[in-house]
């Protein structure tokens, strides 16, 4: 998995744009660098594309996530969207229910434009 930060001038939040296979291992690596990125440019929103990734991680995975983010840095006061293909709602309908269950306020779209309307408001 490949990724690449972007901050749109205006914008309050951070974009990444993740691309290829999806593995534990990267996707650790994306999140300690995605939050190091937020934190100097004192971002607390963050948009995820995932419609170029090419696999996701499995229930057991997805379950114990928030748990693993915690430990990276992350903090409940985060704002996430995620875009994901519409093939792959249901899939990723379950990790936003597992983040929510865990206080993060965490939400699934299959359109960038809602998304980026949910960190806005």
């Amino acid at each position: 998995m490949e990724w690449e930060f972007i901050v749109q001038p205006g914008k309050v939040f951070l974009e990444v744009r993740a691309f290829g296979p999806l593995t534990k291992d990267y996707s650790n690596a994306m999140v300690q660098e995605g939050l190091l990125f937020m934190r100097g440019h004192q971002l607390r929103h963050c948009l995820l594309d995932y419609r170029e990734v090419e696999s996701f991680m499995g229930a057991f995975e997805i379950y114990d996530r928030p748990k693993e983010v915690v430990q990276l840095g992350a903090t409940r006061e985060l704002r996430v969207a995620m875009v994901v293909l519409p093939e792959h709602f249901d899939h990723y309908r379950f990790a936003e229910n597992v983040y929510r269950n865990n206080g993060f306020d965490f939400k699934i779209f299959t359109a960038k434009e809602p998304a980026i309307e949910f960190l806005t408001r």
